[in-house]
């Protein structure tokens, strides 16, 4: 299953994988394998499936007695909160988010949930919020953050007045990766920035 997710194979993996848990009920691979189905649904977008399959894992790590399931802890609320957030429902996406930041464990879910918390913020209009979020990553780890990521962070920044935050994080998103798909808008808006403070010499090489 998971070589074929590794090739982008989701419909077969969700395939093999509903196969091994039909077919073997007591394997002690029941747990990974469900949670392959899961993250299969997700990947092919099929948001109901994938929240019903999270939710019984959840139920299932929750019941009493040893759990399988340790090794997915940290990806369970964050892929609920990717789900929950790509259906509207903010308030748990946040919730689900928080619960994987908030983690005492180290998980290379945290910068993911980071920036699906502010992104989440963002698209309720939070700014300050949004901004505080997203610079919280910027700072912290910013190897995980993507270009996209830095538009909204330089955007919150301009709407909130904060024009050497906004440059800032414009400038970032131009000399991490000049060919982002969002590279010729934050070049417009960093050179709109710039006319304002004179610096008509530098906006010009941007436009």
């Amino acid at each position: 299953v998971q070589r074929l997710m590794d090739t982008g194979g989701y419909a077969r993996a969700y395939t093999a994988a509903t196969q091994f848990l039909r077919d073997y009920p007591d394997s002690p691979l029941q747990s990974e394998a469900l949670f392959r189905q899961g993250v299969c649904a997700f990947q092919l977008g099929q948001w109901a499936a994938a929240r019903d399959i999270f939710q019984r894992l959840r139920t299932r790590h929750n019941a009493p007695g040893p759990s399988a399931f340790s090794a997915f802890e940290e990806a369970l609320p964050f892929y609920l909160a990717e789900i929950a957030y790509r259906e509207g429902r903010y308030a748990e996406a946040m919730s689900q988010y928080q619960t994987v930041i908030a983690s005492p464990r180290s998980s290379p879910y945290k910068p993911l949930a980071q920036a699906g918390l502010g992104w989440t913020y963002y698209q309720q209009g939070r700014c300050a919020e949004s901004f505080a979020a997203f610079e919280s990553l910027r700072t912290s780890n910013a190897g995980a953050i993507t270009g996209s990521t830095l538009f909204a962070l330089g955007d919150c920044a301009q709407r909130l007045g904060r024009t050497d935050d906004a440059m800032q994080a414009l400038r970032q998103l131009l000399s991490q990766d000049p060919h982002n798909a969002w590279a010729d808008d934050a070049a417009l808006r960093l050179g709109e920035l710039l006319v304002p403070q004179g610096r008509d010499g530098e906006a010009r090489v941007l436009f």
